[in-house]
Order: C-alpha cells, then sequence, then structure tokens
C-alpha cells in the first residue's frame, strides 16, 4: 500500500475498482477519471511516449474514498500516480496533476528546461497558474453550470448554495490536512518546507469553517507548531497596515467592486 504522498510500496486497489489498460507490466501507473486534470497527464505521457499503466476510478461510486486509494492520494482526488520504480529503485506516489507532470519532466528531463533558468521560471509559473488560476476557477463555473441545475437548487437559494457548497468544501480540506498530519509532524513530513509555508496563510486567513479549528485536533497541532515560528510571523505581518484590522470587514466603493470582482475578459482588450 502507499503512503500517502511520499514513499510508497506496490499497490492494487481492492476489488472491482480498477479497469487497468493492457500493459499491466509497466512501472508508472495512473489512477484516472475522465477529467481535465487527469488529461494533463495523460497528454504528457503522451509526449513522452511512456509506457503506463491506466488504472481507472469510479468517481461516482465514490472509490476515490477507499482506504487504499487515499493511502496513494490523501486528497481522495484523480489524478493520482504510482512510480513503481521510483527514486532509489522504491515505488512513489504523487498526487496533484502538476506535482505529477513537475515528477515526470523531472524524470524523463523534457518538457521543463533545466539547462536555462530563465525558462524554466516561466514554465513554473504558468504551470501554477494553471493550478492556482484556471483549473480552479474552470471547474467551479462547471460546477454551477452544469452539476448545480442537477440538484434541484431554486434560482432565490443559489447563493446559500453556494455558501454551503464552499463550506462543505473547506471542511472537506480540513480534513485531508488532519488526515496527513496525523502521519507527519509536517505537510510533507519530517521536515519544514515550502509546502507548510504554502498552506499557513490561508488558514491563518481562515481559521476553520466559521473560525472554529477545534475538531481538527492535528490541524491545530501543527497551526500552533507553524504559526509560532518568527519567520512566518514577520511574514505575515508584511502589509498588515494596508489591510483593515481584525475583525474589521473592508470596504470598497462601486467602481473597486467592478475592479475587484466584475472582471472578464475585456480586461486585457486595451493591451493588443
Amino acid at each position: 500500500m502507499a503512503e500517502a504522498g511520499g514513499q510508497a510500496r506496490p499497490v492494487k486497489l481492492s476489488g472491482e475498482m480498477l479497469a487497468n489498460n493492457d500493459d499491466a507490466t509497466a512501472m508508472l501507473e495512473l489512477f484516472f477519471g475522465p477529467t481535465p486534470n487527469a488529461r494533463k497527464v495523460t497528454v504528457l505521457l503522451a509526449e513522452l511516449d511512456a509506457s503506463y499503466k491506466l488504472s481507472w476510478v469510479d468517481l461516482a461510486g465514490g472509490q476515490q474514498f477507499s482506504a487504499d486509494f487515499l493511502a496513494i492520494n490523501p486528497n481522495g482526488r484523480i489524478p493520482a500516480l504510482v512510480d513503481h520504480d521510483g527514486p532509489n529503485a522504491e515505488a512513489l506516489s504523487v498526487f496533484e496533476s502538476g506535482a505529477i507532470l513537475f515528477y515526470l519532466a523531472e524524470k524523463f528531463d523534457r518538457f521543463l528546461p533545466t539547462t536555462d533558468a530563465t525558462s524554466r521560471q516561466r514554465t513554473m509559473q504558468w504551470l501554477f497558474w494553471q493550478m492556482a488560476n484556471q483549473g480552479p476557477m474552470l471547474g467551479q463555473l462547471n460546477h454551477f453550470l452544469f452539476y448545480a441545475p442537477m440538484l434541484d437548487c431554486p434560482e432565490g437559494e443559489a447563493l446559500e448554495y453556494a455558501r454551503t457548497r464552499y463550506r462543505k468544501e473547506y471542511d472537506r480540506l480540513l480534513g485531508v490536512l488532519d488526515y496527513q498530519l496525523a502521519q507527519t509532524q509536517y505537510l510533507a513530513g519530517d521536515d519544514y518546507s515550502i509546502a507548510d509555508m504554502a498552506v499557513i496563510p490561508w488558514l491563518i486567513a481562515h481559521p476553520g469553517v466559521d473560525g472554529d479549528l477545534s475538531p481538527f485536533v492535528h490541524v491545530v497541532r501543527w497551526y500552533e507548531l507553524v504559526n509560532a515560528r518568527p519567520g512566518v510571523r514577520a511574514g505575515m505581518d508584511v502589509g498588515k497596515q494596508m489591510w483593515p484590522a481584525d475583525g474589521q470587514t473592508a470596504t470598497f466603493s462601486e467602481e473597486q467592486k467592478k475592479v475587484m470582482f466584475g472582471q472578464d475578459s475585456s480586461v486585457y482588450r486595451h493591451v493588443r
């Protein structure tokens, strides 16, 4: 069974969860469903002409939440990759599509510059842009355009539905953190890393759904540990004087609201 987010032994998900392709001997195993995030990886594997084993995950059946799959990806999402011939000839599980792309590009030494630092940084910037902007926003647009109507949400309840959905998703993500931090001191293992630095500012800004982290005891332990670091405190204090004090809400003029919340592609037309 794979260990969440790190070293792994060869895994096989139980029951009839998987419908594997013919290349059952390949060392790369991709856990897949027909989503854009998963197809990022299949596109790269095709470009690499790499041999891999395709393992289907029944998303509608909830098999991504099985104990076996969560051992590969504690976030309970596809895609996920197991390299049965990873570093030091040991199996390694990798989750999050961007991390998988980065791992495979480095493994095969293709599609990610290694000698030109400027080109490498530009590539990484746009990879991170996709992960932080295009993917999440299109995912939510797709949800509200195509899936929300299936849920018989009356028009007048749309805003409350959206709030409830995002509250539940944040609660789920806190569960992901708690699951991982029950096993490790820091997010990526025994050592403090950029992964912790990426997560802590959001948690400080939004400490739990409706301000309550107490149900997530391992997150609380990690939060107190990381938040006490002088570097974290110093970093969080930068620009504090430019934002409302704790407990106060920012206010915007009508024009500012248009700029902040009414953006579409037209904001780029003047630069063409």
